[in-house]
């Protein structure tokens, strides 16, 4: 799992295909533990933006169907990136 400059996280190697999504959610539950710290996954043909909150003690999940994103920024103007701010 790698996770690039604008917070796209990806998985590689023979096994990635097979991920389910469950797996994906346990692992960037499992990576990102930064307070407010905001990633985003694509699975199938849906995108998923997992932000973590230690400070509330729940972290957010939120689906975009139909969407397939190329990363996560606050300061992005790129159609495929997810705007957060």
């Amino acid at each position: 799992m790698t996770s690039d400059a604008i917070g796209l996280v990806t998985w590689a190697g023979t096994s990635a295909s097979a991920l389910t999504l469950d797996s994906k959610i346990t692992s960037v539950q499992t990576q990102f533990t930064t307070n407010l710290e905001t990633v985003v996954f694509v699975h199938n043909s849906d995108s998923y933006v997992f932000n973590n909150s230690t400070a509330t003690g729940g972290d957010s999940l939120v689906r975009l169907v139909g969407f397939s994103a190329t990363g996560v920024d606050a300061d992005s103007t790129a159609l495929t990136c997810v705007h957060i701010g």
